[in-house]
């Protein structure tokens, strides 16, 4: 079975190390602290949205909206779909752009069941205080002014 996201995730996750031991490192400039959080934030993402593919839960997509016939049969084949992977490997660009993802702050609730024996292995209770503080650092980068001065601080 193919995994569909993990590729992208693991390139974002690398690019997400590269900027992280350059910043470790003394290059600490304010495009390299973007690029980690931004690259960081789509790995995890990423990865939390292969394992919901992997474990066929549907409730990775949210709603669609029913326009046609062809809409209402996309929707019920997606609902009917025993591999999610290969339901989205499967399917044209036009039906695929319907169909959108969950948010981060939805994956921040769905995240300790999702990771659940991983967690356990490493006696972790659980991530969402940490995938909150990360969505707030992109959110932060994206949608608002930041400077360098106080940007991903040493405590971030």
């Amino acid at each position: 079975m193919k995994k569909i996201l993990l590729d992208n995730a693991l390139e974002s996750w690398s690019i997400a190390v590269k900027y992280c031991n350059n910043i470790k490192n003394g290059l600490c400039t304010l495009h390299y602290q973007k690029t980690f959080v931004s690259s960081l934030h789509n790995a995890i993402e990423l990865l939390l949205k292969q394992i919901m593919l992997d474990n066929n839960d549907h409730s990775i997509i949210d709603k669609m909206k029913v326009k046609s016939e062809d809409d209402a049969l996309l929707q019920l084949n997606y609902y009917k779909s025993t591999s999610l992977n290969e339901f989205f490997k499967s399917l044209l660009d036009e039906d695929r752009n319907k169909l959108h993802s969950i948010e981060f702050k939805d994956l921040i609730e769905k995240s300790t069941q999702l990771i659940k024996s991983a967690l356990t292995k490493t006696n972790v209770l659980s991530i969402k205080e940490e995938l909150k503080k990360l969505q707030n650092l992109r959110n932060n980068e994206t949608h608002f002014y930041i400077s360098k001065a106080d940007y991903l601080s040493e405590d971030d």
